[in-house]
C-alpha cells in the first residue's frame, strides 16, 4: 500500500522499527513510517493529507516565526503553500513528501526551516499567477478564448494544463496515478513526466530585461515571460507543430479519458 492509498478511517495500532501496523476496520497492513501516515493518524491532520480544493487551509501561526499556510488541492500530491502574506505557490507532485515532512516538523515543534526553504525554491521558479492575470487582462498576449484560469495554472485550448512552474501536461493528467517508463522493460517512476517539453529559443531573462514591461508597478520577469511564451505556443499548437495525425490522436485520447472518467463517476 502506497501513501496515495491511505484509507481515511484507519488507525495505527502498533509500530515497530520503521513501520506502522495499520487497521482499517477490516484488515491490518504493515506500512512504512512516513510523514503522511504520521500527520493523518497521529497528529490529527487527515483533512490536510486527504483533502481537496474545497478543504479549508491548515494554518500554522507563530509569534516569532513566519505563518505557514498549507491548502490541499484536488490532487493528494499537490499543495498550495503560502508564507506570511507572500504569493501562494504549488509544489510539483514529486515534492509531496517534502511538503508533508515540512508540516510534520512544524507539528513536532522542530522548526519551520524545511518548509520555508521549499517555499523559497518554488517562489524563485514559479510564475506569479496574479501578475500573469494582470498582463493577460491588459495586453492579451494569449487569445483570451484559449485559456481558463485555475488554481493549478492555465488550461489552454481545453487540452493542456500549463502549471505555474511552466510544466505542460494534458488536462486529463491524474497526478495521483503513478508514472511508468519503458526502457528495456516497464518500471514505475517517481518523476513527473511532462506531456511535452517546450524551450524558447531566446533566454526569457534577457527578453524580460530588454522589454522592461511593468503592470501596476510590477515587473514582468523571466518566469512570467517563459510562461506566456509556452501558453501562446499551446494556444496555437497545430501551427507550431504541423502534424495533424498526432494532434488528432491526442485530442481523441483526451476525449476518451474524460468520457471514461465521467462514466466512472456515474457508476
Amino acid at each position: 500500500m502506497g501513501p496515495e492509498d491511505l484509507p481515511e478511517d484507519a488507525d495505527i495500532v502498533g509500530e515497530f522499527g520503521n513501520s506502522y501496523l495499520l487497521d482499517d476496520g477490516e484488515h491490518t497492513h504493515t506500512v512504512p513510517r512516513t510523514a503522511a501516515y504520521e500527520l493523518a493518524y497521529i497528529h490529527g491532520h487527515a483533512d490536510l493529507v486527504f483533502g481537496d480544493a474545497e478543504t479549508p487551509p491548515t494554518i500554522f501561526e507563530g509569534d516569532d516565526e513566519p505563518t505557514v499556510v498549507v491548502r490541499p488541492t484536488d490532487s493528494q500530491r499537490v499543495f498550495t503553500l503560502r508564507i506570511d502574506d507572500r504569493k501562494p505557490v504549488q509544489n510539483p507532485p514529486a515534492d509531496r513528501d517534502r511538503v508533508l515532512s515540512g508540516v510534520r516538523e512544524i507539528v513536532a515543534a522542530d522548526g519551520r526551516e524545511s518548509i520555508v526553504h521549499l517555499y523559497e525554491e518554488l517562489a524563485e521558479e514559479q510564475a506569479d499567477a496574479d501578475l500573469l492575470r494582470k498582463v493577460q487582462r491588459r495586453y492579451a498576449p494569449v487569445p483570451p478564448a484559449s485559456i481558463q484560469h485555475t488554481d493549478d495554472g492555465w488550461v489552454v485550448e481545453d487540452l493542456f494544463l500549463l502549471t505555474w512552474l511552466g510544466s505542460v501536461y494534458l488536462v486529463t493528467r491524474n497526478f495521483d496515478q503513478a508514472t511508468y517508463r519503458v526502457s528495456g522493460g516497464i518500471s514505475r517512476s517517481d518523476e513527473d513526466v511532462e506531456f511535452i517539453g517546450l524551450t524558447p529559443r531566446g533566454d526569457p531573462e534577457d527578453v524580460a530585461a530588454d522589454l522592461e514591461l511593468t503592470v501596476d508597478g510590477e515587473s514582468i520577469g523571466a518566469n512570467e515571460m517563459e510562461f506566456l511564451w509556452k501558453a501562446y505556443w499551446l494556444a496555437t499548437y497545430r501551427d507550431r507543430h504541423d502534424d495533424d495525425l498526432f494532434w488528432d490522436l491526442i485530442e481523441r485520447h483526451v476525449q476518451t479519458t474524460r468520457a471514461a472518467e465521467q462514466q466512472r463517476r456515474h457508476d
